[in-house]
């Protein structure tokens, strides 16, 4: 939830006059949202749960690439420095994830968390404040 709720306002504010992205992209963010709610609530012991969540993840993360072009056109350098250090952040933190021990487990989430700034600052900063 946290990926598409990220996603929502650079694509339905920044770029609310290119539907392919606006509508499109996040409705297929959303889509993918809500197939990860149902594989993580049904599908505890699907051998290939873990891997099939990462990709689709990381998948979902990255696909803002897509539109990069269209989000460097209406965002300031700031913005944009923001969002791809969000997405360094919560990707850098996969090893981790991946390892899952505790204390490794626990560095993700300093990742996660540090990731979830940038997109904030981003958000807060430069997305709330276009006309």
């Amino acid at each position: 939830i946290l990926i598409a709720g990220s996603y929502t306002p650079f694509l339905r504010i920044a770029l609310v006059g290119h539907p392919l992205w606006s509508v499109w992209l996040l409705a297929f963010i959303w889509a993918c949202c809500i197939c990860g709610m149902f594989v993580e609530a049904f599908f505890h012991t699907w051998k290939y749960k873990g891997h099939f969540s990462l990709a689709m993840y990381l998948g979902m993360g990255w696909s803002c690439m897509v539109c990069l072009p269209e989000l460097i056109a209406v965002l300031p350098q700031g913005a944009i420095s923001l969002l791809v250090l969000g997405g360094v952040g919560y990707t850098s933190g996969v090893p981790f994830f991946v390892r899952n021990n505790n204390l490794d487990h626990s560095i993700w989430h300093c990742f996660v968390l540090a990731g979830s700034m940038f997109h904030w600052l981003a958000i807060f900063h430069y997305i709330v404040r276009l006309p």
